[in-house]
């Protein structure tokens, strides 16, 4: 892990890609990208979190793991996210990933920002703006009842 890292000497064929939090979840989503051909800056405050990353992934030259707060802009810039196609924030905490996300997108000018908000309140504030905000709690609920249940919606409602 190191920390001030930037996406210097990419090639440009990779799709450039931050996560913010490499909890399970944003481990997840860092292998799945690097599995799909992109390049991946994962960044998290706790050195600790990093763990979640399989050792086989550590050792491949397109995943930056890097120690970063992304609710500040001066090392949201400083490890490169406004070189990122797209910066994805999904840490457990909607707060930290409300902010991370504007700041992505508002001043670092990220073109496509993806955020994690279980709480719907918060969601639904973002439904307006051009930050795509999802809910694990929706996506799981749609995947049970629409997918896999394979229930419809009864007619007129």
């Amino acid at each position: 892990m190191t920390s001030g890292a930037r996406y210097s000497g990419i090639p440009s064929e990779y799709m450039r890609i931050a996560v913010g939090g490499c909890g399970r979840t944003g481990a997840a989503i860092a292998e799945a990208l690097i599995e799909a051909g992109c390049h991946v800056l994962i960044l998290d405050i706790e050195p600790s979190a990093f763990r979640f990353l399989p050792d086989d992934l550590l050792g491949m030259d397109r995943i930056q793991p890097l120690i970063a707060d992304i609710t500040l802009e001066s090392q949201m810039r400083a490890v490169g996210v406004q070189d990122a196609d797209a910066f994805i924030v999904v840490t457990g905490k909607d707060t930290i990933n409300a902010v991370a996300a504007q700041i992505a997108f508002h001043i670092l000018r990220v073109s496509t920002v993806i955020c994690r908000l279980d709480d719907p309140i918060k969601r639904k504030m973002y439904e307006g703006l051009d930050i795509v905000a999802l809910s694990c709690t929706n996506i799981l609920r749609d995947m049970v009842v629409w997918n896999h249940l394979q229930l419809r919606p009864a007619d007129g409602e």
